[in-house]
């Protein structure tokens, strides 16, 4: 499909080979069908001459590239557009890759799939990663991606924290281009939920969810940098604070997973209610858990005492809400210690702030915090 479209531009092969930098001589061969272009080539030249097209243009080269060099960025381009039914395939060929290498990146990879599919959970693929064993360096980097991936899917934001440690400066060692830049934008997404949750840091967590929003990434990857954005703000900006959770929750919309746009309408939810701005509408979106806080928002205490009955689960939230419905600070200071249990410092500012306001001892309540 490339070679025809560059066949087709109004451009002499030096022309377009001066534009992409890339060698005339390499172009030519490979708009002749002689030799294949690298995966890096391919990617620079749609990049640059047909960037409309590039997922669709990316797929075909990846789908039918040989060099087993190319093979190998093939997965990760795959896996980094969520283009899974072309990863899966492309993972049980290169299983079987007389290149070690290769079977050694589809090892790491399938991995990798199993988290993006959900076939496992995060538990089960922690112990197959801590169990597996590899030389190449790109996929001990990938590994350690994952880990920290699997560890943000349990909500352990301090172990996450200390596994990710050194990343940064790892992948500034890796040396192809390509996947430097993706395992970046890996990290970019890690780092941007490490500091918001771990550290309480939303500041920096920001900065790392724009490096996400301005690179190559997919919408998947824009759309979760947003949402962080939009829960960095719950605290200090309402009106940001629902403009990124929006952008969010539209282009998971467009993307089409119902999954995420539920869960950005409870995110919205809590935000409003936050913000004393619930409405009664808000009822069918609401978890059950929920419904408390937002009756306790809408200002009909007796209901939300009512409703705290029937939670059954005891976590930070529901600690939060019922120190707020029933008006005891221990609960609050329950929801606190939880929250931090957890590692998640952000959200521990729902009854830290709480009990500020509430008058508490400024001291007693940052040593609980920290």
């Amino acid at each position: 499909m490339l070679r025809e479209l560059l066949k087709e531009l109004p451009y002499d092969l030096n022309e377009i080979a001066t534009k992409v930098n890339i060698s005339p001589s390499a172009l030519s061969k490979y708009v002749n069908n002689i030799t294949e272009v690298t995966f890096i080539n391919a990617f620079n030249i749609i990049q640059s001459l047909f960037p409309d097209r590039e997922i669709e243009l990316m797929v075909d080269y990846c789908s039918n590239t040989l060099r087993p060099e190319n093979l190998r960025l093939s997965l990760e381009y795959f896996s980094l557009h969520y283009k899974l039914q072309n990863l899966e395939a492309l993972i049980r060929s290169e299983l079987n890759s007389h290149n070690q290498t290769n079977r050694e990146w589809a090892q790491v990879y399938q991995l990798v799939y199993l988290r993006q599919t959900g076939a496992k959970t995060s538990k089960e693929l922690l112990k197959e990663i801590r169990f597996t064993r590899v030389k190449d360096y790109s996929m001990m980097i990938m590994l350690r991606l994952l880990e920290a991936y699997c560890l943000y899917d349990d909500n352990k934001f301090a172990v996450m924290a200390e596994i990710s440690e050194g990343l940064e400066d790892e992948i500034r060692d890796i040396d192809n281009s390509f996947i430097r830049s993706a395992y970046t934008i890996r990290l970019s997404q890690i780092f941007s939920n490490m500091y918001l949750y771990a550290h309480d840091k939303p500041l920096l967590a920001r900065q790392y969810a724009q490096k996400i929003i301005h690179s190559f990434a997919n919408d998947k990857y824009k759309a979760s940098a947003y949402m962080t954005i939009g829960y960095s703000f719950l605290f200090e900006n309402q009106m940001l604070c629902y403009e990124y959770l929006i952008k969010s929750k539209d282009l998971y919309q467009i993307i089409g997973d119902q999954n995420l746009v539920k869960v950005l309408d409870r995110a919205l939810i809590l935000a409003k209610c936050y913000w004393e701005e619930a409405e009664e509408s808000f009822w069918d979106s609401c978890d059950h858990e929920d419904l408390a806080y937002l009756e306790y928002s809408l200002g009909n205490l007796e209901n939300a005492k009512r409703l705290l009955q029937y939670i059954e689960e005891h976590n930070g939230f529901t600690k939060y809400y019922q120190g707020i419905i029933l008006g005891e600070n221990k609960y609050l200071y329950e929801s606190l210690l939880l929250f931090k249990a957890q590692g998640d410092r952000f959200f521990a500012n729902f009854p830290r702030l709480e009990l500020l306001k509430r008058g508490e001892d400024p001291i007693i309540v940052q040593a609980a915090f920290y």
